[in-house]
């Protein structure tokens, strides 16, 4: 966080003092800070800023609240040895370095966030949000002390990776979450890990209630390059009828509306090869299930349409749908030289209403399209 009024550091310098709050294994939560932009950070000699009640404690998400004009910070714990115990501890501070427990909120696992997000777009109805390590997430009150659920446990992530989303706050006021692809593997590469692609969240209502819902920012626009479109076409069953047949590539961002029509089942056949049979992205109609990759998730058609956002990496695809209350992370790991895609129907005719295929930069060279912007 950004200490504006420079309570853990005292000085006179007109650069604010960076804060950052960090786990230690069997040590409790950690501070260190930094006066120079983030060049270099000390360790605060007031650490551990909340002792270790217990093995468990980690994950510290620190935030201001303005009302009270107090510092909250949530970490992850297991007061007792009850498993039914374990969640999210609530702290308040007003100099960031002496801490007083609030609260306790069972039910979540690691990776505690919450923010504050309005339904609808509404900026007098604001709704809090609470989500865990696995993406799950409750919707309710908060007094900077405590978090009161208005739902359920509710679920947007149907993927078998996403794990440990996190937020921040833009200067515009956007929430942006970015998680991590837990469990993902990497053969022959020389990292282990992998970041979810940014996400802006909103808060919508529906006929079953309010929903968090993400969809890629809006700033995927600048790796967009080449597009390939097509507009109100009918799919008949038969491998001779894949508009996408002369399309190759590894990376695309792929924007589709289908109308079911007569399909039984359809979809995308991505990364296909001459050896591999390329990964599924498919729409079983009779079940109204969304899969891929042995990942399934419920969902309803909107007045017979199916929609999808597909973000298709080197090592991932990422699938958002209905309205971004639907995604399904996965990690995958085609041959490099398996690039062919497909879009097919079993069954009976599905009719494309649009379709754009973006080739997509890679995000370590945006500097041209950011100055045209």
């Amino acid at each position: 966080i950004v200490d504006e009024n420079n309570l853990l550091k005292k000085q006179t310098s007109s650069s604010k003092t960076w804060v950052m709050f960090y786990s230690v294994f069997k040590k409790g939560i950690k501070i260190a800070y930094s006066t120079d932009n983030g060049k270099s950070w000390n360790n605060s000699e007031n650490t551990p800023s909340i002792p270790n009640l217990d093995p468990e404690s980690r994950d510290p998400k620190v935030f201001w609240y303005e009302p009270t004009k107090t510092w909250v910070m949530l970490i992850y714990r297991k007061p007792g040895s009850d498993e039914f115990e374990k969640g999210f501890s609530i702290y308040n501070s007003k100099d960031l370095i002496h801490w007083e427990y609030k609260s306790h909120i069972t039910g979540f696992y690691e990776s505690p966030d919450l923010f504050q997000l309005p339904l609808n777009n509404r900026k007098n109805d604001l709704h809090w949000v609470l989500t865990g390590g696995n993406g799950n997430y409750q919707i309710g009150t908060f007094n900077g002390e405590t978090f009161t659920p208005e739902t359920a446990e509710l679920k947007f992530e149907y993927g078998k990776n996403f794990y440990s989303p996190l937020t921040w706050r833009t200067s515009d006021d956007k929430i942006i979450q970015i998680a991590s692809l837990r469990g993902a593997i990497y053969p022959d590469m020389p990292f282990t890990g992998q970041m979810s692609f940014p996400c802006e969240l909103s808060l919508q209502k529906f006929t079953e209630g309010m929903r968090l819902c993400r969809k890629p920012v809006n700033d995927i626009e600048l790796l967009h390059d080449n597009v390939y479109e097509w507009k109100e076409k009918n799919i008949y069953p038969g491998l001779n009828k894949n508009i996408l047949s002369g399309l190759e590539g590894d990376c695309f961002h792929i924007l589709v509306s289908f109308n079911i029509k007569s399909s039984d089942t359809f979809g995308l056949l991505l990364r296909k090869g001459k050896e591999g049979m390329g990964t599924e992205i498919i729409y079983s109609v009779s079940n109204k299930v969304l899969s891929c990759m042995n990942q399934n998730v419920y969902m309803e058609p909107n007045d017979g349409n199916i929609n999808l956002d597909i973000i298709v990496d080197r090592s991932s695809i990422e699938i958002f749908s209905a309205d971004g209350k639907i995604s399904i992370t996965n990690n995958f790991n085609p041959e490099p030289k398996e690039k062919k895609m497909m879009l097919f129907t079993i069954g009976g005719e599905v009719m494309v209403n649009s379709l754009k295929v973006y080739r997509m930069n890679s995000m370590y060279d945006p500097l041209k399209k950011i100055k045209k912007k």
